[in-house]
């Protein structure tokens, strides 16, 4: 395979490189073609066949082309490989057919293993040693995220009382899953509520409301269950992969804690988690300036327990788990003086800050109360809000605003604000959530039609959207129906996979 180099004029010479060479066999009948963009730069990449010249000694070749810019076509056809240039369309060179060529095939199959979905490639890790290798090659990451730099995830959004689905949408070439994510994690509770008779000392796990599952943007969840000592366990698991941690008891002393909401928050690089950390927030009743957390690190192994000071004091923390982003979480809760707030902590942070949180007002406080109770999704790496406010006119006409806004260091910037000739009344239109890949697509439920409606959140176009809808390119969007006002939590897995980390004393 040879490769030239950038090519900035049609007319301009080209300087060829050798990129790649493969060693086949005569007995070997192999064909098979790939395609990419090399480095991101406009170049020329041939690969072709040698062949023994009918009309000269059988170390003679005849070169044909194969490819034209910009385009990298790999063809093997028995044991020959032709070389051609572009400007040299038809040439014979001397070279013996059967010199032992060595290769590095490793490259050649991240190559093509950078073509096919997540699902696939992770089954290939099953084949060998060396496989497994590649899979796991900085390589063939870089290759398949250069490849879907600008696709769209599988996601879905979940009901955080009910752990149902909500809204689905899968089928994307990144994963290549045929069925929704929440029917994996459905999947994988039940396998893991069965009683395993071979080990009566493990946990049973009872009904679902016994159950609770806290959801990432990094295709990681949190189950947490009673034992039969009816203490709390919890497990990090890949719903997707199968793979999870089971993490140690709590210590005796932090299980005397009151009820406490759990949260996952993690570090990332380049789309691989790195660690995680399971916080366990306990619950506040009474106005506080200090949070008292148990938290379990992946890099220790070990539970501990911590206290975050506040600047100003909270009043309570709602019912709710916290949205997790780049290795923070987010707390909705109230105070007195400003009314609602979320409390946001780093907990990979250093020095003054790794014990301090901050409390940020909702941005829409003192103006007229918006039409839906206030809560937060993410997107794209950012926490959201959004939200329906109806105002009067000075003709006694109403105007319902549909508004967004975007936490960016730590202050709330108002990212649209349209008024949409469809919404009529104020509870026509319900906001769920935002694209987890793409801001400026939400999703609402329209309660007059009773199903799924989208919209851009910068032209106002609103559409509406069967309960199962399935695009040419294969993506399936499906909406539950009818369903109470709740609370939500996205779940999205991310653009490559990898490994929960943990303490080797702990994988799974």
């Amino acid at each position: 395979m040879w490769v030239t180099n950038k090519i900035v004029d049609v007319e301009a010479d080209l300087s060829w490189s050798k990129f790649a060479v493969v060693l086949v066999r005569p007995s070997v009948n192999f064909h098979a073609f790939t395609s990419l963009l090399i480095d991101e730069e406009k170049k020329v990449a041939v690969c072709c066949e040698y062949s023994p010249c009918p009309r000269r000694n059988d170390d003679a070749t005849e070169e044909i082309p194969h490819l034209k810019d910009p385009w990298l076509q790999i063809g093997y056809f028995g044991y020959s490989v032709r070389l051609v240039t572009p400007t040299s369309p038809m040439m014979y060179i001397e070279y013996p057919h059967w010199s032992p060529i060595r290769t590095e095939p490793e490259d050649l199959w991240a190559i093509i293993l950078s073509r096919l979905p997540l699902k696939t490639i992770t089954a290939s890790k099953m084949v060998c040693k060396q496989w497994k290798s590649v899979v796991q090659s900085q390589f063939l990451r870089e290759l398949f995220l250069s490849r879907h730099q600008n696709s769209h995830s599988s996601w879905s959004l979940m009901c955080k009382e009910s752990q149902k689905e909500v809204v689905a949408h899968y089928g994307c070439d990144i994963w290549g899953l045929e069925r929704s994510l929440g029917s994996y994690i459905s999947s994988f509770v039940t396998d893991k509520r069965k009683i395993r008779e071979d080990d009566k000392h493990r946990p049973v796990w009872f009904d679902d409301e016994e159950v609770s599952v806290v959801y990432t943007d990094v295709g990681l969840i949190l189950i947490s269950f009673r034992n039969l000592e009816g203490n709390l366990t919890y497990h990090v698991a890949n719903p997707i992969t199968r793979q999870y941690i089971e993490l140690p008891p709590l210590p005796r002393l932090l299980l005397a804690k009151s009820a406490k909401h759990s949260g996952l928050a993690t570090r990332t690089e380049n789309g691989v988690v790195l660690s995680y950390k399971v916080v366990l927030l306990e619950k506040c009743y009474f106005e506080t300036n200090d949070l008292s957390l148990e938290i379990f690190s992946s890099d220790t192994g070990l539970w501990s327990f911590n206290t975050l000071r506040c600047p100003q004091s909270v009043r309570r923390c709602l019912n709710l788990d916290p949205f997790s982003l780049n290795g923070k979480l987010y707390w909705l809760g109230g105070n007195s003086d400003l009314g609602e707030v979320v409390v946001s902590h780093d907990f990979y942070a250093t020095g003054t800050e790794s014990n301090r949180c901050k409390v940020i007002p909702f941005p829409d406080l003192g103006i007229k109360p918006p039409n839906f109770r206030r809560s937060c999704t993410t997107s794209q790496g950012s926490l959201m809000y959004m939200n329906i406010f109806s105002e009067h006119n000075g003709d006694g006409s109403v105007e319902h605003k549909l508004s967004v806004w975007r936490l960016k260091s730590d202050e709330w910037r108002l990212v649209s604000q349209i008024s949409p000739a469809c919404i009529k009344t104020r509870f026509d239109y319900f906001p769920l959530t935002i694209n987890p890949f793409d801001a400026n697509t939400m999703y609402l439920l329209s309660r007059m039609h009773k199903c799924l409606a989208s919209t851009n959140v910068h032209k106002g176009k609103f559409g509406l959207h069967n309960n199962l809808e399935r695009s040419s390119n294969g993506r399936t969007l499906i909406f539950a129906g009818e369903l109470d006002l709740a609370t939500f939590s996205t779940f999205a897995l991310p653009l490559w996979l990898s490994r929960i980390p943990s303490p080797p004393s702990l994988a799974r």
